[in-house]
């Protein structure tokens, strides 16, 4: 059992580039990603509350308030699993995602595009796991050869493979057959579309149930649908952040402010959630820091640029978060998901930080460079190399980490 260092950040850190063959930017999408839309109960998503089956009764509310571990969060890596997908000749691998601790997909392209250099095309192979990155499977892909090769994964039995710039196949029986669709947004795309605001209704896969509009400040606050009956709903006014929670589906809101962040003023604040809503996060981000750096236009989760301020809500009000230690590049992309217990995680230049009040670094070789927490609870964060990604598991105050490797057997 390794423990891995915790550190202090490089002040002058190295920054990898993370294109994604012929992409404008390799940003991971999963389903009940922070700051992503979910479609199943218990996840963060974006809409109105299922219906109970008839005679069911309805799914409990989770608290908004949080346990807060009282020591320092530790992380130790428990496991390396290494394994190899049977890739054609010449193929390396070029994307691993993860939907939960054990299933999760990857492609490898062939390292030599055919086509005009204007126009590269890229022959591409599909794999799949189901027992946490310990053997894998080759797929049929659909794509044989595309102009960009990336890959979603909404869920354990639905992904979305992109077929060149206008175009897409989506599985929803685990990669055994694909329906092609035309433009950018197949039916399980609408799981993502919503990212930092949505109208107060949104189709969630069972029904449309419109909100009451919460009375707090500011224009179409953006709603957010944390699991069970519990809604949270984030609004902007004269410069001024406002909250209000629902724990009833929407029918009863209590307002709650937004105070000020000794690391200053955003000029947007999202939402995140850990599974099951039971730890809210506020993550802002200022303008001058470059909000931003989106990548295609294509639905995917998209990463921020600057240092993100922190709020947990926690006994009954937001609380300022990670004011000890924060890193101070203002130009480099982070990304946070809300991992329960009162801690979040955040990818940034320098790696992986588990926060609570402080940043707490972690060494981990290859660095981290994104970060999500899916349906189960699974802490995934991708490397930055392409055929390496950890999965996490909460263990008491920190988080016991396993790391998944793959390479392409030739």
């Amino acid at each position: 059992m390794a423990a891995i260092r915790h550190h202090d950040p490089p002040t002058e850190p190295t920054v990898r580039s993370t294109t994604l063959m012929g992409m404008k930017a390799a940003i991971r999408v999963a389903m009940c990603a922070a700051l992503t839309v979910l479609t199943s109960a218990g996840c963060q998503q974006w809409g109105g509350p299922r219906r109970a089956p008839s005679g069911a009764a309805p799914a409990p509310s989770p608290s908004p308030n949080v346990t807060v571990a009282s020591s320092p969060p530790t992380s130790v890596i428990t496991e390396v699993r290494r394994g190899s997908v049977p890739g054609p000749p010449g193929h390396e691998v070029n994307q691993v995602e993860f939907a939960s601790a054990t299933h999760g997909y990857a492609t490898s392209v062939r390292s030599q595009p055919v086509g005009t250099d204007d126009h590269p095309r890229y022959t591409t192979a599909l794999f799949a796991t189901v027992d946490g990155g310990r053997t894998w499977r080759a797929l049929i892909d659909p794509r044989g050869q595309t102009s960009d090769p990336h890959m979603w994964v909404i869920d354990p039995r639905t992904i979305v493979l992109l077929a060149d710039a206008d175009a897409t196949y989506e599985s929803t029986d685990g990669g055994a057959t694909f329906r092609f669709h035309p433009g950018l947004n197949p039916p399980a795309m609408d799981a993502i579309l919503c990212r930092s605001g949505c109208a107060h209704s949104r189709y969630d896969g069972s029904s449309t149930l419109p909100l009451t509009t919460p009375e707090i400040p500011g224009y179409a606050p953006a709603t957010t649908h944390v699991g069970g009956g519990l809604f949270w709903s984030v609004s902007k006014q004269d410069g001024s952040f406002f909250t209000a929670v629902s724990t009833d589906g929407g029918a009863i809101w209590r307002r709650h402010g937004v105070p000020e962040h000794p690391g200053g003023r955003p000029d947007l604040i999202t939402l995140s959630s850990s599974a099951g809503g039971h730890d809210p996060w506020l993550v802002g981000y200022m303008i001058d820091g470059g909000v931003g750096a989106n990548g295609r236009s294509a639905p995917m989760r998209r990463k921020e640029v600057g240092v993100p301020l922190l709020w947990l809500f926690e006994g009954g009000q937001w609380v300022p978060k990670g004011t000890v230690s924060a890193p101070t590049s203002k130009h480099h992309a982070y990304e946070v998901a809300a991992i329960g217990g009162g801690l979040a995680a955040v990818t940034g230049p320098h790696g992986i930080a588990l926060v609570d009040t402080a940043w707490h670094y972690i060494e981990m070789s290859p660095l981290p460079q994104a970060v999500t927490t899916m349906c189960d609870g699974t802490i995934v964060a991708s490397a930055h190399t392409k055929n390496t990604v950890y999965l996490g598991t909460r263990a008491g105050s920190g988080v016991r980490w396993t790391q998944v490797a793959i390479e392409v057997a030739q």
